[in-house]
């Protein structure tokens, strides 16, 4: 979709005849800025585009986008790359095999309850939110049951009315309990 502006429409020209030079944080958002355009050929090729600058760790099953240490430029923060990355994929791609190797990578690389500052920490969390849409976590629906050694002891529904709400706490009566070494199963249906 083109734009009023004659200006606007010569600079994506631009961006894109350059696409393969950008670095992926910059071709994520280029890509979510074609997929709210309503260029969806454009948004399609970039999300494909977005997945040539992918760093794959298979023996951990993890991949991010950008430099996961030291970085010279903001754009090319592993954090920041990566959430934007999950989020273009998530939004034009969402099958792609690539999103839960790079969640994995992003909630891997947390310190604690957050990110390196404020800046990567809300925008993981962007990130993070769009994927949480695209596979349909936020609107949970499934019954789950606790097992202490074979024996349940806790079982429950959670769905969209109850998924703040539920008592996590689990109490293990003593009965379920072994000397030694225990095994705690938590299964899920839905």
């Amino acid at each position: 979709a083109k734009s009023k502006s004659k200006y606007e429409d010569k600079q994506i020209e631009r961006l894109w005849e350059m696409r393969e030079k950008l670095n992926p944080y910059t071709r994520a958002l280029f890509a979510l800025s074609e997929h709210n355009r309503g260029n969806t050929e454009h948004a399609q090729t970039l999300a494909r585009n977005v997945i040539n600058g992918i760093q794959e760790d298979k023996g951990n099953g993890t991949a991010h986008w950008g430099e996961a240490d030291i970085h010279y430029r903001w754009s090319e923060g592993g954090v920041e790359a990566t959430a934007f990355s999950i989020k273009a994929l998530s939004v034009i791609d969402p099958k792609s095999p690539s999103l839960e190797p790079a969640v994995k990578w992003l909630t891997l690389n947390r310190r604690g309850a957050r990110w390196k500052n404020t800046r990567d920490t809300a925008i993981a969390i962007l990130g993070l939110a769009d994927y949480l849409k695209t596979t349909n976590e936020l609107t949970p629906d499934y019954e789950y049951e606790v097992l202490v050694n074979g024996k349940s002891v806790k079982k429950g529904k959670i769905d969209r009315s109850t998924m703040f709400t539920f008592d996590r706490t689990i109490e293990l009566p003593n009965e379920a309990l072994v000397d030694g070494k225990n095994t705690v199963e938590v299964t899920m249906k839905g």
